[in-house]
This record gives C-alpha cells, structure tokens and sequence, in this order.
C-alpha cells in the first residue's frame, strides 16, 4: 500500500462509484466520509478526494499509458 502525505484538493470523475471507491480503499487505505451534491468524500491521514460520477460512464476507457491528472 502506498502512504500518502500530502495532496492538494482533488475531484476525480470517474466510471463505476462503488469500484473506484472499493479500489482507494485496498491502494491507498481511504474510506467513505460523507456525501456531497454529485459524489462523495473520501479520506486518509487527512487527505481528502472527491469521488463523481462520470458524465459520460459510456466513453472509451483513455490510453492506459498516459497519466489524466
């Protein structure tokens, strides 16, 4: 598992909630916090993310070999 020590404010879309939440959960160790219009917040050592559906969950998956941050 990688420790996160710090990162600044991000909202992530993303394709399926319930995977992506499952997923930074088992990498990085964040749980659910609490609910906001469109996502949730997710946390870990004082990190916070937010996770948002997609507006698009349809569109093609990008290049693998690129980084989208």
């Amino acid at each position: 598992m990688i420790t996160l020590t710090r990162l600044n404010a991000m909202n992530l879309k993303v394709r399926d909630l319930d995977a992506s939440l499952a997923w930074y959960a088992r990498h990085f160790g964040f749980t659910p916090r609490y609910a906001v219009e469109g996502g949730i917040v997710i946390a870990v050592n004082g990190i916070e993310l937010v996770l948002s559906p997609h507006d698009n969950p349809g569109a093609p998956l990008a290049d693998p070999r690129r980084a989208g941050l």
